[in-house]
């Protein structure tokens, strides 16, 4: 039985790890929500950015950026690299 090569030449490996870490900090988070696994997937690291309120000419907007890491996060992560590789 042959052995899968892993990506196509076309796909960056970077893109794919990042795809996995999102994935899998979303899954963290949905299993956050059940009892029996929200102590296995709590955040381990919080953080977030925020620009507050910004008013250029006619536009307001505000932008804010937050990633939580949990063991969803650092599984995606080593899924992403086995994959990537």
């Amino acid at each position: 039985m042959r052995m899968a090569k892993g990506l196509q030449k076309g796909i960056p490996g970077w893109i794919v790890v990042i795809l996995c870490l999102m994935m899998g900090g979303f899954a963290g988070k949905m299993m956050q929500m059940f009892s029996f696994s929200a102590p296995l997937f709590r955040d381990l690291l919080s953080f977030g950015l925020d620009s507050g309120h910004v008013d250029v000419i006619a536009f307001s907007f505000r932008v804010s950026f937050s990633m939580d890491f949990n063991l969803g996060t650092f599984l995606g992560g080593v899924i992403g690299v086995w994959l990537a590789r």
